[in-house]
């Protein structure tokens, strides 16, 4: 996700929410954007989380029955404050509102069992997120990550190149192939898929090794 496109996004949902203010999509779709700005670093995140919650907050408010939304907020409440009794408690109503939502599976992995050390336990989620829509990228560079985390080499490496057959493009594939290389000891191969990664990722906050 460029900063180009995510510049483009919010301005379009700033002026739906001003024409159609009681749309709750529009918001959910708002507090994604603010998520990513500040979560890619295109946007001081304490900024970009402060009016992302804000806009999650209002779609609550205009529908409570959105799961994916109550699961944004989840991550909201971990990344701004680690309130984890917050974060529980909306991962569980969106788990609640809708268990077969692979974007609710999804938040539910990254933001609250991989940070808790439960990295087998957000494999599993994750897995399940696939089940429902197995061509999400998103899920699949998770996954990836997750399976690196828990030393689980193999399955991170095949995971990487299914992600990589998926999305040629996705810098966090070669960087879950150049951390597979690197614990299996390929110095190698880790540098120059790291290499492929810094490339690819262009202006993202590439932070995460």
């Amino acid at each position: 996700v460029t900063a180009a496109a995510l510049a483009a996004a919010r301005h379009h949902l700033e002026k739906a929410v001003a024409r159609a203010p009681e749309f709750a999509p529009a918001y959910d779709a708002l507090a994604e954007v603010y998520w990513y700005l500040g979560y890619l670093g295109y946007m001081r995140p304490r900024e970009a989380f402060s009016a992302g919650i804000m806009h999650a907050v209002r779609a609550i408010e205009l529908d409570g029955t959105r799961a994916e939304t109550h699961a944004l907020l989840g991550q909201f409440h971990k990344i701004t404050e680690y309130n984890w009794r917050e974060v529980e408690r909306e991962m569980a109503l969106a788990i609640q509102l809708d268990a077969a939502s692979p974007t609710v599976r999804m938040r539910y992995a990254v933001s609250a069992l991989m940070p808790q050390g439960r990295t087998d336990d957000a494999v599993m989620e994750l897995e399940r997120a696939l089940d429902f829509d197995p061509h999400s990228v998103l899920t699949h560079e998770w996954l990836g990550i997750m399976l690196v985390l828990s030393r689980r080499l193999e399955p991170a490496t095949e995971e990487a190149r299914k992600l990589l057959d998926l999305a040629p493009d996705s810098f966090l594939g070669y960087f879950v192939l150049g951390n597979c290389y690197r614990y299996q000891g390929k110095a190698e191969e880790s540098v120059a898929a790291m290499r492929k990664a810094v490339e690819l990722s262009g202006d993202a906050d590439f932070a995460l090794g």
